[in-house]
């Protein structure tokens, strides 16, 4: 059988990664984001993984009927929100709840279990 391409010539490109496995900073890379900015991202990141968590084990419970997990697209969702200007529209999907929290929706109107799910967490962001 002949073909056209190689299968040699045809590789995924490399992953680009800011950080090395161990945390600090790849060769040449470099940060313009300020301290207090990156501290903001962590702790809405930090948000999303628990408010998710929780939410997941509500509905595996059977308190809440459905709901779509964002664990993995956590930065996606806090970089893209914060970029936003407070008067910017943000049209969210099923997995954007995140996005919609740090532009300003107020957890307890992201789904209608939230409030209850905040009560039983007794979470808050610090």
């Amino acid at each position: 059988m002949t073909s056209t391409l190689h299968e040699q010539d045809i590789r995924p490109p490399e992953p680009i990664s800011v950080l090395a496995p161990d945390g600090s900073l790849q060769p040449g890379m470099q940060l313009e984001e300020s301290p207090e900015l990156l501290l903001e991202m962590y702790r809405w990141m930090s948000f999303g993984r628990i408010f998710d968590t929780r939410l997941i084990h509500l509905q595996r419970q059977g308190r809440l009927c459905t709901y779509a997990p964002v664990a993995g697209q956590e930065a996606a969702q806090v970089g893209c929100s914060l970029a936003l200007q407070q008067d910017d529209w943000l049209f969210s999907s099923y997995r954007d709840g995140l996005a919609s929290i740090v532009h300003g929706l107020p957890p307890n109107t992201f789904h209608s279990s939230s409030a209850a799910i905040l009560k039983l967490a007794r979470f808050r962001l610090m």
